[in-house]
């Protein structure tokens, strides 16, 4: 079967010049009194341009040349075998098209997010205002949980300032790491890592005393380690309440008196919004909480210990020169979240990754009340990034803050005479007989 093709035949690829019809020479054009030959190209220079088959809804069907699917469509046909309509290359082409077209809307949607993602992050919230920050050089300061998060960044911009920086983590690799980084970028040597787990008071003690022998001079000690993951420690303990309170509130006792003698000196507590959920029971301190939510109770509940031990420590040290602020950093993404619930973190990675500040944002009011003037009538309040603020009721409770302290002695192994036998003895009691927050 043979068919003419309505497309016209391709012109011969060997012509350069085109000589017009009855003439033996080019065509001339007269400039500045002379005659100049005209080179016309021809389009056979050009690459051919490719014959897009024109059947597939755009033209009649009868107007379309027979091409490869048809023929064998009709030889198909004609030897009796099925039809080729429904997987000819004709119809494979446009599967492909298909495809294409689904890939690019994919792109643009993806593309599209990305634009809201940006506009969401940097655009809404605003630039951060810049911070002027003192000359700390001569200053010494510790930061637990130095590692990593904001306690990095703020190590970061203290070692920036000139600070003597001791970076009080638990893992060693880490620690080494973090401080040879921020030696690095500052090009101040005077950054440290020394040992510390929260999780063992052992190892709280054992730090408390290398540090008082070997540094001379502490004026600066940031609280800031912290986890949200439950469980009990070696102690016996509850292990948010121990790493995010107990463990802290030892070491600040172990190290007062060389805050006092280097005064004016300050304390930074990290703590939460998170308080606002806490419901602290001197009866049962250190004891994992039951119920289906206890681990995030647990969290809480050490925040709103912050928040009072930081109230407690300025009344107590009223005429010092030793002064405390609890602070709220704001939402931050930091691996503090990597011990979220198997079934929140869909949820909650993505919406840390897109609203949550990053650790450098966060560590800003860290450092405000860490090396800003003028805060100290301020002691004791708790501070956001807008401030300072008022905590919820239970934060501002100063009976049970006095609860707590003397409940957190007893647990530690403080205040009394033998106490350290007697707390460690009873806080392995409790928290042998709570179950885990698990």
């Amino acid at each position: 079967m043979t068919s003419e093709s309505p497309f016209p035949p391709e012109p011969s690829r060997a012509s350069v010049i085109s000589h017009p019809s009855g003439q033996d020479r080019s065509p001339e054009v007269l400039i500045g009194g002379q005659r100049w030959p005209v080179l016309t190209l021809s389009l056979s220079l050009l690459p051919p341009v490719p014959r897009i088959p024109l059947c597939h809804g755009l033209e009649p069907r009868g107007l379309c040349p027979v091409g490869p699917s048809r023929r064998g469509a009709e030889a198909g046909a004609g030897r009796g075998g099925p039809s080729a309509g429904g997987a000819g290359p004709g119809r494979a082409g446009a599967a492909r098209n298909g495809g294409d077209g689904g890939m690019g809307w994919a792109l643009l949607v993806v593309g599209l997010l990305m634009a809201v993602y940006t506009l969401l992050r940097y655009g809404l919230r605003g630039a951060p205002r810049p911070r002027a920050r003192p000359d700390l050089r001569g200053r010494t300061a510790i930061v637990t949980g130095g590692s990593s998060g904001i306690g990095a960044a703020a190590a970061l911009e203290l070692a920036r300032c000139g600070a003597r920086v001791i970076l009080a983590t638990r893992s060693a690799r880490r620690g080494e790491a973090a401080a040879s980084r921020i030696r690095r970028e500052t090009g101040n040597n005077q950054v440290q890592f020394m040992h510390l787990d929260l999780a063992s008071l052992r190892s709280v003690r054992a730090f408390a005393s290398t540090f008082l022998r070997q540094e001379p001079q502490l004026h600066l000690l940031i609280n800031n380690a912290g986890v949200s993951a439950g469980g009990t420690t070696e102690d016996g303990f509850s292990l948010p309440f121990q790493v995010n309170h107990l463990g802290h509130f030892l070491l600040t006792q172990l190290l007062l008196e060389r805050l006092r003698s280097c005064a004016p000196s300050r304390v930074v507590i990290v703590a939460s919004s998170a308080h606002c959920a806490g419901r602290l029971r001197p009866e049962s301190l250190g004891r994992p909480p039951s119920g289906l939510f206890s681990t995030f109770q647990d969290y809480c509940d050490s925040k709103l210990a912050n928040v009072l031990h930081a109230r407690e420590l300025a009344t107590r040290e009223q005429g010092t020169q030793v002064t405390c602020y609890a602070v709220h950093p704001g939402f931050v993404n930091t691996s503090l979240f990597r011990h979220a619930p198997l079934w929140l973190k869909p949820l909650l990675l993505p919406l840390a990754w897109l609203l949550f500040l990053d650790a450098s944002e966060g560590a800003r009011v860290v450092l405000d009340c860490a090396t800003q003037d003028g805060l100290e009538p301020l002691s004791g309040r708790y501070f956001t990034d807008c401030g300072p603020r008022l905590p919820w009721a239970a934060g501002r409770d100063d009976r049970l803050a006095r609860a707590l302290w003397e409940g957190s002695e007893r647990l530690v192994g403080l205040g009394t005479a033998g106490g350290h036998q007697e707390g460690h003895r009873e806080g392995r009691r409790e928290g042998a007989a709570a179950p885990t927050g698990q």
